[in-house]
């Protein structure tokens, strides 16, 4: 139920968007789980642009001995500012956490900010950094997350 409700959000978003905007990123966190340790994730997203608002659903895969994680993400952003050819972007969005392992399900809200450059031929390579805020059964995954990313538009 509640990936799928993820899912109806961002297939919504498709419904009405003129094109589409596909990646793949990779990402490193330092979650307070395993004593601030850094771990690698990597994933893919799908979004859109609408004018100086963009959505955007993302999957990422987080390989632990102990615990896997999948997490599901919808995120929004606002350009606020161009300097040259790289736009920055508040962004805020919400994540599911579906922990294969000991540790329990549940939700998080990030709060962060990105940076992005067009490359030409429609591709676009990115920089996000965010900090995540999880409930009281997730909050061993609260951090800070440096994403890079690189995304092609048709």
């Amino acid at each position: 139920m509640k990936k799928g409700i993820l899912l109806i959000a961002l297939l919504a978003t498709f419904g009405v968007a003129q094109a589409v905007e596909v990646g793949v990123f990779g990402a490193k966190d330092e979650s307070h789980q395993d004593s601030g340790k850094n771990h690698s994730h990597y994933g893919v997203t799908a979004g859109e642009q609408f004018g100086k608002v963009s959505v955007e659903g993302e999957f990422s895969r987080l390989n632990q001995s102990a615990n896997n994680q999948d997490k599901y993400s919808v995120v929004a952003g606002y350009d606020i500012y161009k300097l040259g050819n790289v736009t920055l972007t508040p962004k805020v969005g919400a994540s599911y956490l579906n922990n294969v392992g000991s540790t329990a399900d549940g939700y998080a809200l990030r709060v962060g900010a990105g940076a992005s450059v067009p490359l030409g031929g429609g591709f676009k390579a990115g920089v996000d950094f965010y900090r995540q805020y999880g409930q009281d059964r997730v909050s061993a995954f609260d951090g800070n997350t440096v994403q890079a990313s690189l995304k092609y538009s048709f």
